[in-house]
This record gives C-alpha cells, sequence and structure tokens, in this order.
C-alpha cells in the first residue's frame, strides 16, 4: 500500500510539474516555419479526419517524408479543435505528458527504484532542449513517436517478463505504428538489446560488450528482434526515398562525407554541452559552410573516444553507465548528419530520446560517485555521508530546467518573436532572416521583411527563399520592376521553381502584361500540375482577356485542390456572372465570404447578383455587410441606394446617395432626378 501511495504522488508530481512548466504553450500561435505544411496551408489536413485525407496519409512522401500517423493526428486535431493553435499544442503536450509517465513506469519495473526513476522522467519533462518537441505544431511527429516508443518498450518489457507469440506481436504492431509517426524509431530494436543487458540482465558480460563469444552465446536475443530490424530497415529505404524525392537529402557534392563526419562528432559533444547548460538555444542552427576548426573536431573525438572507453571498461560493474552512454550513441544516429537531411547542422529537438540514456546514466551514477544515499532511501555505495547532497541537487537542477523552459516557451510565442530569438543567439541564419521577413510581411511590415531578406542574401546571395521571398515582398510594396528582377533570379537559381513562375506571372499581370504571365503560369503548372495558386491567377488573366470558359475550368482546379481559396470563389462568380448564371454566381459569392468573412469585395459582387435576380432584400443585406467592412466602399454605396430607392425607403437611399457622392462618387441627374421627385423636401 506504501508503495502504491508513493507511485500516486510522484505521478502527481510529474504531471503538475509537467503542466506547470509548459501550460503557457496554450497560448502560443502557429508559427511560418513548417506549420503551414503540416497544418495551416494543408488542403487535406485542414478538411479533418476524411477517408480521402487517410488514403492521402499512407500514400504521400509530402514534406519528403513517411508518416501517416502524423498526418492522420493532425487531422484528428482540426476535426476536434479546429484551427485554433491552443488544442494543436494541448495535444503535443498531452503526449509528451504521457511519454513521460510512461517513462516513469518503464524505470520502475524494471529497476525498482522509485525516485530515480521519477528524476529520470523529471529531467526528460522538463528539459528546456525538449521545448522545440512539443511548442512546435509541426514536431507532432517527435512527441508522437515517442509516445510509440515508451509504449513499444513497455509491451517488449511485458513479452520478456513472459514470452508469448501474442505479447511479440503487440510489440510489432506498436513499433510500426512508431516507424509511421517518425523513423527516428528504427535504432528501438538496438536499444532493447541494450535493456536486455541491463537492467533486464538477459545478457552477461565479462568486459565486452559486442565480442564475437558474447554474440554467439547470445544470438539467440539477436534473432528475437529480426522481424523489429526487418521493419526498421523498411522503414529506412521508404524514409530515404520520401527525402530524396523530396530534395531534403543534401548530396556529398554540397556537404562532403568528411564535413558530415565532423559536424557530426562535434555535434554529440555539442549536444552534451546543451544538455548541461541550455544556453542559447534556437530553432534553426546554420550548418558551418567554411567547416569547423580542427580542434573542436579533435577535441569532440577525443571526448566521445574517452567517454566510451571508460563506459565499456566499467561495463561489468556500473552496467546502466554502457547502456546510458551507447542508448545515447545509438538513437543519435538516424539523425546526426551522416545523412545529411535539411541544411541545419544540428536540431535541439533530436535529443527528445537520445538524452534518456544520459539521464539515467547521471541519476543512477551520482549517488555511487557521492558515495551516498541512493533516491530512495536504500544503501547504494561503501559508506554512508549524512548530508542531503542527492535532494538538494535534485531540486536545485530541477527548478533551475523549470526556469529555463518557461523562458524559452516564451519565444515560441509566434514567428516574430521566435526568429528574433534566434538570430540574438545565432550568426549568420539565413533561414532564420528569411522566416523573420515572411513574419514581418505577413504584419504588413513591408520594409523590415525587405531588409532581412536582404541582409539573408548577403550572407547566401543564393538562397532560393530568401530571392523569391524578396521578390514577393518588393511587389507588395509597389516595386513591381525590382520584384520581376528577383523572382527571374531565382529562376536562375533554380529553373525548376512553380512558386518563382507563379509570382513572376503574378508580377507580369500586375503590369498588364498577361499574355507573358499566361506563360509562366502555365510553366508553373507544367512544374507542379496541382498548384493552386497558379490555377486561379491562370483563371484570372484569361477571364481578363475574356477567355471565360479556359478561365471557369481553372477556377474549378483551384477549388478542388484547395479548397479555402476565398479569391477563387469570388473570381468564379464573377465568370459565371458574365456568362449568365446569376444563381451559380451567388453561390460562389456567398461560399467566399463564408471562407473568408472579411471580403468586402465578395459581399459587393453578392449583393450585384442578387439585385439583377431581383432579390433585393438579400442585396441590401449584402451592400450593408460590405459597407460595414469597408464604409468609404463608394459602389456600395450607390448600389444600396438604388435597391433601397426600389423598395420604397427614398430616406435611406437619399443618405447612401449622398455618402456615394462624398467618397468620390457623381451620381447621375437622372437618379437624384426621381429620387428628389420622392422627396421634395429634400
Amino acid at each position: 500500500m506504501k508503495s502504491f501511495y508513493q507511485r500516486f504522488w510522484i505521478t502527481l508530481a510529474l504531471i503538475a510539474i509537467t503542466i506547470g512548466v509548459f501550460l503557457p504553450v496554450l497560448r502560443n500561435d502557429f508559427i511560418n516555419f513548417d506549420d503551414g505544411e503540416y497544418v495551416t496551408e494543408n488542403v487535406l489536413v485542414r478538411a479533418g479526419l476524411t477517408w480521402e485525407g487517410i488514403k492521402w496519409a499512407f500514400a504521400t512522401r509530402h514534406a519528403a517524408n513517411w508518416h501517416p500517423m502524423t498526418w492522420i493526428s493532425h487531422m484528428l486535431d482540426v476535426e476536434v479543435y479546429g484551427m485554433k493553435p491552443w488544442g494543436h499544442h494541448l495535444t503535443n503536450l498531452i503526449l509528451h505528458l504521457a511519454t513521460t509517465l510512461t517513462l516513469f513506469g518503464i524505470l520502475l519495473s524494471v529497476t525498482g527504484y522509485p525516485w530515480r526513476s521519477a528524476l529520470v522522467a523529471a529531467f526528460f519533462a522538463i528539459h528546456p532542449l525538449h521545448v522545440e518537441s512539443i511548442a512546435w505544431a509541426a514536431e507532432r511527429k517527435d512527441v508522437l513517436s515517442a509516445f510509440f516508443w515508451m509504449v513499444t518498450t513497455w509491451s517488449y518489457i511485458s513479452y520478456v517478463k513472459s514470452p508469448r507469440v501474442m505479447t511479440y506481436l503487440r510489440v510489432m504492431v506498436l513499433f510500426a505504428l512508431g516507424l509511421m509517426s517518425k523513423p527516428m524509431l528504427v535504432t528501438l530494436p538496438l536499444v532493447f538489446l541494450l535493456l536486455d543487458y541491463w537492467p533486464l540482465r538477459r545478457i552477461s558480460l565479462a568486459r565486452h560488450l559486442l565480442s564475437v563469444a558474447t554474440l554467439n552465446k547470445h544470438g539467440n536475443l539477436i534473432l528475437e528482434k529480426g522481424p523489429l530490424f526487418v521493419l526498421s530497415a523498411i522503414s529506412c529505404v521508404i524514409t530515404y526515398i520520401a527525402q530524396h524525392e523530396g530534395e531534403a537529402v543534401r548530396t556529398l557534392q554540397k556537404v562532403t562525407f568528411t564535413d558530415r563526419i565532423s559536424n557530426a562528432l562535434v555535434s554529440y559533444v555539442a549536444y552534451l554541452g546543451k544538455m548541461i547548460w541550455p544556453k542559447n538555444l534556437a530553432i534553426f542552427y546554420p550548418y558551418p559552410t567554411e567547416g569547423l576548426p580542427i580542434w573542436q573536431v579533435v577535441g569532440s573525438g577525443l571526448i566521445l573516444i574517452c567517454i566510451t572507453l571508460l563506459a565499456v571498461y566499467l561495463a561489468h560493474s556500473r552496467r546502466y553507465l554502457v547502456v546510458g552512454w551507447f542508448w545515447y550513441l545509438f538513437t543519435l544516429v538516424p539523425v546526426i548528419g551522416i545523412i545529411q537531411v535539411g541544411s541545419q547542422a544540428m536540431a535541439d529537438r533530436y535529443t527528445y530520446i537520445p538524452l534518456i540514456g544520459i539521464f539515467v546514466a547521471i541519476v543512477w551514477g551520482f549517488p555511487e560517485l557521492l558515495g551516498n544515499i541512493g533516491l530512495n532511501g536504500a544503501r547504494e555505495g561503501r559508506k554512508i555521508i549524512n548530508l542531503p547532497i542527492l535532494p538538494f541537487a535534485s531540486a536545485v537542477s530541477l527548478l533551475a530546467l523549470a526556469i529555463c523552459t518557461r523562458i524559452q516557451v516564451g519565444y515560441w510565442r509566434d514567428s516574430i518573436s521566435l526568429f528574433e530569438h534566434t538570430l540574438a543567439v545565432t550568426k549568420n541564419n539565413v533561414v532564420a532572416h528569411t522566416s523573420l521577413g515572411d513574419a514581418l510581411r505577413e504584419k504588413g511590415k513591408v520594409k523590415q521583411a525587405i531588409a532581412h531578406y536582404t541582409r539573408a542574401l548577403e550572407i547566401y546571395p543564393f538562397d532560393p527563399n530568401a530571392i523569391l521571398n524578396l521578390g514577393v515582398a518588393l511587389a507588395e510594396g509597389g516595386m513591381v520592376k525590382e520584384a520581376i528582377l528577383q523572382f527571374k533570379k531565382a529562376l536562375e537559381v533554380n529553373p525548376n521553381d512553380a512558386d518563382a513562375y507563379n509570382n513572376l506571372g503574378l508580377a507580369l499581370a500586375s503590369q498588364g502584361n498577361l499574355s507573358e504571365a499566361i506563360e509562366h503560369y502555365g510553366k508553373a503548372l507544367a512544374l507542379r500540375p496541382d498548384f493552386a495558386s497558379a490555377h486561379g491567377n491562370l483563371g484570372l488573366a484569361l477571364a481578363t482577356q475574356g477567355r471565360i470558359d479556359e478561365a471557369i475550368e481553372h477556377y474549378k482546379n483551384a477549388i478542388r485542390l484547395n479548397p479555402n481559396i476565398a479569391e477563387v470563389y469570388n473570381d468564379l462568380g464573377l465568370a459565371l456572372a458574365f456568362k449568365g448564371d446569376l444563381d451559380g454566381a451567388v453561390r460562389q459569392f456567398r461560399i467566399a465570404v463564408q471562407k473568408q468573412p472579411q471580403f468586402v469585395s465578395a459581399y459587393y459582387n453578392l449583393g450585384v447578383a442578387l439585385g439583377q435576380l431581383g432579390k433585393l432584400d438579400a442585396a441590401i443585406q449584402a451592400y450593408r455587410m460590405a459597407i460595414r467592412l469597408n464604409p468609404r466602399h463608394a459602389s456600395a454605396h450607390k448600389n444600396l441606394a438604388i435597391a433601397l430607392y426600389e423598395k420604397g425607403d427614398y430616406a435611406g437611399a437619399w443618405r447612401e446617395i449622398r455618402l456615394y457622392e462624398e467618397y468620390g462618387g457623381k451620381p447621375s441627374k437622372t437618379f437624384l432626378k426621381a429620387l428628389s421627385e420622392k422627396m421634395p423636401e429634400n
């Protein structure tokens, strides 16, 4: 009974500190780095949980990954919370909490040490390096795969205690679900072998962890994990194909094998440093373009060798050290950069699972280092020191981590806050400058955005995103000629950039050069046939040329590919109205204002179409909505005046026609005369 209450209060404490530290994340917004691709701009995810979405999740390699369970979890969030950021962050927090509690349960069940197990779980729960995995909606794959990592491990321990076919099948199913959340789990079978050594003690070694004799003696334990290794191999192949197709894998020509090994060695040690002193954490650490100093590479290599030799030397007497250290080494392999994915040198989120091994080594090793009383009150060393060093050190460490984590969570409030912080703690960060520029441009701060894009290009003149987005900002700032030069430069850097062709088409169309614009929209669609915006823009250009039937087809394609672009519904409505299909036009205008309730033009066009159908009451309501959103909309005042006149509300019509005149309109003398006759006193 005592142990039950002990576990209960520890569990309650873990829940309290985790929620207490991470609760502010619920106030955070989505960010403009990957969240768009995973949630906010993903049409199938925004549609919620649908059969079409589920089929897509298993078939797609979108975002240079194959992780159907992650896609489905995002869809489920939209189904439950809609597009409210707090709900998506809440799911991440719940998964993180579930993983924390499962980690505690696993350690307690296999070691019997409640306080040590609790301390490892607490370090995992609130370490600042883990903020990225929880506060970033797009990192759902991290927390979801970690949860499956833990429940798979729990099932494996159940299998070890009572070997049954059904239990092993459960291990395989959970492992497969984890791999379908994020391929980070590919090293889990190796971790199971480590757990066989300690704390499960299924392997007995003298000094050497992986000697030939040992492998022969315990070959059955390796064969036991054969099906899991097969699943890992399949996941590796699928992941490589997905990332290669998505052009996420950097070739040896871009990053040499020597540079990759050097960066991997330095990163292994850097992660340990950030674990001890979590300072200057950032969402993106630029890859060292000029290479790493040789002293860093050699020094890091020597540190890793020394720690490894020490762990192996102490493997027989202190098994937890070798298990904890090799847990860290093994689980970082998929993301350490030997196969370089993306342009980052390292990432805080990569430590989410690996640091568990280091936490275990520290928590189990510190009592022996002090020769002190263990955290659970049992005699652990050769002598007893009657000083509360361990409880005090643990409390101070947790308090310091909690404070750092709360501060770090605050940086994730929104894109501007996040990337301003990133620029403050990193150097020559092209990605951070570009992303901050995107966030500022979205807020209408075009000049500031241009400054950051320009700075990004000073650092690296050939970054395609910075070039393209600088062009967009210049166009929004009215500098269309300069924007066109940037779009052409972007195409020189990457001739297969559909976004550059689409934006170049927009810029040319704004100058009245519709023929060239149509040509560039066509090139964009040739590269990316499912490019909804390009279909919509091409439709508008064709409609402007009077090619209404062709325009309607492209509008319909745009809507099929992305049902959330309100402007396309409005443009389709105008095309249908031009063709005389006023009922169809009204339907499209209504959808447009439903998708974008602040869409003034769509309300105005709806009023015009309803008025032409003779539905004056509905037309009046639409005009009034347009005026409420834009009180200086002269045409809406004019048409509202006409509709009110036809309804017999001459006073209202007079008021609106005067507002039309005040906002620059010139009422027809015929209408003014007719209205004056109805209101002689005016």
